[in-house]
């Protein structure tokens, strides 16, 4: 009986587990070739294009995503920024935190692959997601495209901030805002607006 090769989804899937879950293009290709090369596979000169149409069609947040197929990768800070996620269902029992209750989630540990980064725990931001009902807390914009709501989730306190290794978070640290209040979130170079100076750009 011949065996059925891993692929390039079944690597992506293993890739961003290994990664916590979520990574950008940046973070995602060596571990990926590594994975690859491990397997005996070849990496041709366009793999990379591969890699993100692969994402892609196994996206609802891409237009080239096939009908009829289950989602597997969701975009964290929309479309055309490059970084991704794994739906919870294909989460490996070692990605993200450790079994909690989704009112609480560890965040910001230090993963180590050619160097550290801090990982965000992709099951509680869509727990915020739900609770605040796609809707930006900013302006109130909602709005739902291919069957995905264009919203995203906003840290009130900066994962960079954090002193110690994976701390804590609450599910009250996380608000959604829509892709134009979130990046006005973060124009400030000093650090991010509180939720009360958006809306009082707004209502200016």
């Amino acid at each position: 009986m011949r065996l059925k090769m891993a692929s390039w989804k079944d690597h992506i899937i293993a890739a961003l587990n290994e990664l916590g879950g979520e990574a950008s293009y940046q973070e995602l290709y060596p571990v990926l070739e590594k994975l690859r090369r491990k397997a005996g596979r070849s990496l041709t000169p366009k793999w990379k294009q591969t890699v993100q149409g692969t994402i892609e069609e196994n996206s609802p947040d891409s237009l080239k995503f096939k009908l009829g197929r289950e989602p597997v990768f969701y975009s964290v800070q929309g479309i055309g920024k490059g970084r991704w996620a794994l739906y919870p269902s294909f989460l490996s029992e070692g990605a993200g935190d450790q079994e909690m209750s989704y009112e609480s989630g560890l965040e910001g540990v230090l993963k180590e692959y050619h160097y550290l980064r801090r990982c965000r725990d992709p099951r509680l931001v869509e727990a915020r997601k739900k609770i605040d009902e796609f809707t930006c807390q900013s302006c109130g914009y909602r709005r739902e495209l291919f069957g995905r709501f264009v919203i995203e989730v906003h840290h009130l306190r900066p994962i960079s901030s954090y002193q110690a290794e994976g701390q804590l978070s609450s599910i009250e640290d996380l608000i959604c805002l829509c892709p134009s209040c979130h990046r006005e979130a973060h124009s400030r170079p000093e650090g991010p607006l509180s939720l009360e100076e958006l809306k009082a750009l707004h209502s200016g």
